[in-house]
């Protein structure tokens, strides 16, 4: 009972200056704010790299040829990874299930007027099983079409959207750089990700992009852009990808030193670091968020200083009527509580709508940890306790006959 007395005194006192209760917990509001919407952004980014990483394929190393102008500052050409190093891993790596390799290039589509710049990707069997390529409308390749190089293709959500917007692009005509080319089916839609839209992509068998888009490099009639290798399940990807550099340094004869003329992209690593950079980030945030709460922490104790001197023939009162000092502590800690609580609540307020609006513009699903929001207003009323200690005390210890005669 006592302390729902207490409470409503405080929220009674906090109304009769209404102006000063909101001025005074601003501090507490924005470093709520901004420590609930580090902690809500954190877990969103933490979900979207997963997410990217679930997108590429379980047990994934991704390899990428690097150019030569990025090895010896030379005129850019093509780096060299191609077929036959993907029948190499396959053939002598221990637990590799499938390596697809890829070719991909920007091209122009059209249908009737519309056009939309997107990438085309030149895919066999392989790919299409890592990556569980889903198909929302339509059909696949057949095995046929793929060895053969048909003009056939599949769309992702993206340009099926910009391109037909509701129509059924099943058995239509598009315009490839204006080759034509007929549309068998649309990928299920994938959303977007860190590495970007990811259904804005059209795929076609890979001897068709070969034949029909791509340019053969002297010496190199089965180079390709980019290579997926799956390890089987229960392997260290992180081993498989150093097996994986092991063996492309052995082939292609990289001394000890030298740079290597591709790169090896690994899926387990990547989230480690991810969640490592992200960790630290968000410790530099909160560290600066925290300096909001600080200086919010001695505003309260300064105006509950004030408080104090205002209400010291109240206080003077209470004591004469048989309130124990201790009475007179909780009363003014409880208030002090109350008011940072209140900038706790505004603040989760304020990241709420914040949160919202980001989630809005960037497409993330960003929400509010639970656990963040209560810790939230646990510890603002902390830091009101902490901050409301001095004043409080200050106000047990005054002598009842002295309060009294103040004015």
């Amino acid at each position: 009972m006592m302390l729902r007395a207490n409470i409503e005194i405080a929220l009674n006192g906090l109304g009769a200056n209404m102006l000063r209760s909101v001025l005074t917990t601003i501090g507490i509001v924005i470093g709520v704010a901004s420590v609930v919407m580090i902690a809500a952004l954190g877990r969103a980014a933490e979900a979207e790299i997963t997410r990217t990483i679930d997108a590429m394929g379980e047990n994934m190393v991704i390899i990428w040829p690097v150019a030569d102008s990025e090895r010896r500052g030379m005129v850019s050409t093509r780096g060299r990874l191609t077929e036959r190093d993907g029948a190499a891993l396959e053939r002598d790596l221990y637990g590799v299930t499938a390596v697809a390799p890829q070719l991909q290039m920007p091209v122009q589509a059209g249908f009737e007027g519309d056009y939309a710049p997107t990438t085309l990707q030149g895919v066999d069997a392989a790919y299409l099983e890592i990556v569980a390529t889903r198909i929302a409308e339509g059909r696949s390749f057949a095995e046929e079409e793929l060895r053969a190089g048909r003009t056939v293709a599949v769309l992702g959500a993206s340009v099926a959207d910009e391109l037909f917007g509701g129509e059924n692009p099943l058995g239509k005509r598009i315009r490839l750089n204006r080759i034509p080319v007929e549309v068998i089916g649309v990928a299920e839609e994938r959303g977007g990700a860190l590495t970007g839209d990811q259904d804005d992509f059209i795929l076609m068998p890979m001897a068709t992009v070969r034949q029909r888009f791509r340019e053969v490099e002297a010496g190199d009639p089965d180079a390709v852009d980019m290579m997926l290798v799956q390890f089987a399940p229960g392997m260290s990807v992180s081993e498989g990808a150093e097996e994986v550099r092991r063996l492309l340094s052995e082939r292609y004869h990289v001394r000890e030193g030298d740079i290597r003329p591709f790169t090896v992209f690994d899926t387990e690593e990547f989230s480690r670091q991810s969640a490592t950079i992200i960790g630290a980030f968000q410790a530099v945030l909160i560290s600066i968020a925290s300096i909001s709460l600080l200086v919010g922490g001695i505003g309260i104790t300064n105006i509950m200083l004030v408080v104090v001197s205002e209400r010291t023939r109240e206080i003077g009162i209470r004591m004469a009527t048989g309130a124990a000092p201790s009475d007179i502590r909780n009363q003014f800690l409880v208030e002090a509580a109350v008011l940072c609580a209140i900038g706790g609540l505004l603040g989760l307020i304020l990241s709420a709508a914040a949160t919202y609006l980001i989630s809005a513009a960037s497409g993330w699903a960003v929400a509010i940890p639970p656990l963040a929001a209560i810790g939230a207003l646990l510890f603002s009323a902390t830091i009101g306790i902490v901050a409301g200690y001095a004043p409080a005390r200050r106000a047990a210890r005054m002598n009842p006959i002295e309060a009294l005669r103040a004015t």
